[in-house]
């Protein structure tokens, strides 16, 4: 995405005129708007000192200028449809152009790196880096992952392949034992037709006289021996199989372990581009592909490649021109099988993508549940998925109709190899007895029809190993994904904090180039408690997200006790922050452990004593089980102010020296909210409070107000002071006893 797109002549020819060179430009982009929203080419030119908005055309015209030191910052607004492009002064908006959605993105990435040109004089060069290395994939040309960067399209598959075996390297001693199993099973399977060739010459077509008595005893003795390799081949198989069981639900487990525990460590971040669903599908669904080719595709798969192998080596030392037949349609089944290979693999590759597809919706409908019926809109979600679910059908039979068209020919190739065996061994037979007998010619027609799955089976490996791929990249997408906020290497342990909080000039947006908070500074005083005020989407969730370290600023720094957040052990930091937020989640157990969450050794006289700070203690006796009571999936059988009372129990049982209060009583009725009132003020004293309100009288109470206005912080005081002040508070405040009056009097 370069910032500096080729001008047209007459556009060079006017900048000349103005006095600038090229060398002189650092940003030239063109949009595809005028300022009436009709399509017409506009350009944004920026050297070090001044922006420029050009009408393109053969008359070029300035439509604005401005020096760039005279703006702070400057944003690309996206709509519906499309946006604009503005620069922001003491609070003042000025909009110079207007683009395209199709455009937007590059106007999204200037607007950076106009600040970043104005300050500092340059554009960073690693201002494009992540952005142009996560456009498309560098080998094929084809758009990689926008969140992992990986290319689907051109990912080794010897190395992914390598990489699923890895996960069986540790139960070699246990594959020892399994191949072991199947060399023995294979010698009983090899060893049957000679024994069915005795049988026949010695017993039945036999080219010497023999006494009567003889033949019977060698028939008997004969069909003994096959049916002791029968049962022998039999018990091998139980073992195996037992043994296969217990290969692939171990690895299965040992999958579904490592990919739950990466994701618990990835970042916020990483959910917010992803649907819950999609992740689901691939700890669910694509680690079963993987177990079962792991656990037993490939034993099935080394099994008959050992029976092939032995088959082989026998029918040659029997007959050398006739197990030469055998192999005629290896070359076209080979050639086959590597034309239709990758045609497979990438169809495959799209029914898993539609299958992460359907449990998202599966997911989102069924989450919300309670909104859907309320809203009546069963039929749009049964709609919805039907769509993805038709989706996942059409991609599902292409792949298999494709995989239909293409065994019968193959199976059918191999099928004609008896025909050709029964020809001319039998014609050899026929001409010259005393060169084969019955007896092998039968063993060797029993080899062929045996070979036929062996040789099966290495064909449906294309299947196997396509399904098993497009499920391993998936997941290896998931695995190869870094967590965006690490411990640093030099991160120190602080097991206790004292609760002072600092922002110094902290810049930060949750796409980079769309900045939420711009230039923030304040600082807290451990004890402090400090009301956050705004409108909605001012910044105020944002800083609470970069006080837990949810992500981490681009710009600026968030100290703790002085020291930078990035040095501080995540564990230490999380551990003594504790959330009370709006909504407050609850897990699908009982009111015990969802209060011992943040502290799972806690004494029940530990919980009794926050359940009663938290003004829970009351309403849990009279559940049915008290303490032990079971609460439902979120909570489902208590109320939103019992489930906000026992995420306040939970907080006074952390005991955390910062506490976070996130509209934590806007859901409930008055009387619920003076009882949760109550307990919050227990929970507040001694701590580091900041507390999210739209409801300003409860903030009353608070040390100091910091009023977020467009990300940045336009006041701070105490709630006198900001009302003597009569700025945004003071108009906030003003506005909701307006409201509050017209509520009453019942407008």
């Amino acid at each position: 995405m370069p910032l500096k797109e080729e001008l047209p002549k007459e556009i060079q020819q006017f900048l000349f005129e103005q006095g600038l060179k090229d060398e002189d430009i650092h940003i030239a982009l063109q949009s595809d708007l005028d300022e009436e929203g009709k399509f017409s080419p506009t350009w944004l030119i920026a050297t070090k000192e001044r922006l420029l908005v050009l009408k393109d055309g053969s008359n070029p015209k300035i439509l604005h200028s401005l020096s760039l030191k005279d703006y702070g910052f400057f944003k690309a607004e996206v709509g519906i449809g499309g946006g604009f492009f503005a620069a922001h002064s003491d609070g003042k908006e000025r909009r110079l152009l207007r683009f395209s959605t199709a455009t937007a993105r590059k106007f999204q990435v200037a607007a950076t790196a106009l600040v970043k040109l104005a300050q500092e004089g340059s554009i960073p060069e690693d201002i494009l880096a992540e952005e142009e290395k996560r456009k498309v994939c560098p080998k094929c040309g084809f758009p990689v992952d926008p969140v992992s960067g990986i290319c689907a399209h051109c990912s080794p598959k010897g190395a992914v392949v390598r990489r699923l075996l890895s996960y069986i390297k540790p139960y070699y001693p246990t594959i020892m034992i399994l191949v072991s199993l199947l060399l023995l099973g294979t010698a009983f399977d090899v060893i049957s037709p000679l024994v069915n060739r005795n049988l026949i010459d010695s017993a039945l077509v036999v080219r010497q006289p023999t006494p009567t008595d003889v033949r019977l005893t060698l028939l008997k003795a004969y069909v003994l021996l096959m049916l002791g390799l029968g049962i022998g081949s039999m018990l091998l198989n139980i073992f195996q199989q037992r043994i296969n069981a217990f290969l692939g639900q171990t690895v299965l487990y040992d999958i579904r372990r490592q990919l739950f525990e990466h994701l618990q460590f990835l970042s916020v971040s990483y959910y917010d581009k992803r649907q819950v669903g999609a992740v689901m599908s691939r700890v669910t669904q694509d680690t079963s592909s993987l177990q079962e080719f792991l656990g037993w595709h490939i034993p099935f798969l080394v099994s008959q490649l050992v029976l092939l192998l032995g088959m082989g080596v026998v029918m040659i030392s029997l007959n050398w021109k006739l197990a030469l037949l055998v192999l005629v349609p290896t070359p076209i089944v080979a050639y086959l099988t590597r034309t239709i290979g990758r045609t497979i693999h990438r169809l495959f590759h799209r029914v898993w993508d539609r299958w992460s597809k359907v449990i998202a919706v599966l997911n989102s409908a069924l989450s919300g549940i309670r909104v859907v019926k309320a809203f009546a809109q069963e039929e749009r979600e049964a709609s919805r998925f039907r769509q993805r679910a038709y989706d996942l059908t059409q991609n599902t039979i292409w792949a298999e109709q494709l995989w239909a068209t293409y065994m019968p020919p193959l199976f059918f190739l191999l099928g004609s190899t008896p025909l050709l065996i029964w020809y001319f061994g039998g014609k050899q037979y026929i001409l010259n007895p005393n060169q084969i007998s019955f007896g092998t010619l039968q063993a060797f027609i029993s080899y062929t029809f045996m070979i036929l799955g062996p040789i099966r089976a290495v064909t449906q490996v294309i299947n196997w190993l396509n399904r098993a791929l497009a499920a391993a990249e998936r997941i290896f997408e998931i695995l190869d994904t870094p967590p965006e906020v690490l411990d640093a290497e030099d991160a120190i342990p602080m097991p206790r904090i004292q609760g002072k909080v600092e922002f110094r000039n902290v810049t930060f947006g949750y796409d980079r180039f769309l900045p939420v908070l711009h230039n923030v500074s304040f600082e807290v005083q451990p004890g402090e408690i400090i009301g956050l005020v705004g409108r909605s989407g001012a910044g105020k969730t944002t800083i609470i997200n970069l006080i837990c370290r949810f992500y981490e600023a681009q710009e600026g720094q968030v100290l703790i006790d002085g020291v930078d957040i990035r040095k501080i052990k995540l564990k230490d930091l999380r551990s003594q922050i504790a959330i009370v937020p709006q909504d407050a989640y609850v897990f699908a157990g009982t009111v015990r452990e969802n209060i011992a969450y943040g502290k799972p050794d806690a004494t029940l006289e530990e919980i009794i004593e926050a359940a009663k700070a938290a003004n829970a203690h009351e309403f849990i006796m009279n559940l049915p089980y008290g303490y032990d009571t079971p609460i439902g999936e979120r909570g489902v059988m208590i109320s939103g102010g019992e489930r906000q009372r026992i995420a306040i129990a939970r907080a006074i049982l952390k005991d955390p020296r910062i506490l976070i209060l996130d509209e934590a009583t806007s859901l409930v009725d008055t009387e619920t909210e003076k009882q949760i009132q109550e307990a919050l003020d227990r929970l507040m004293k001694g701590r580091t409070v900041f507390a999210i309100a739209h409801r300003l009288s409860t903030l009353s109470n608070a040390h100091r107000l910091i009023v977020i206005e467009d990300g940045r912080i336009a006041e701070m005081g105490t709630h006198k002071e900001l009302l003597k002040k009569k700025g945004i508070y003071y108009q906030l405040v003003k506005l909701q006893r307006e409201m509050s009056r017209l509520v009453a009097i019942g407008v």
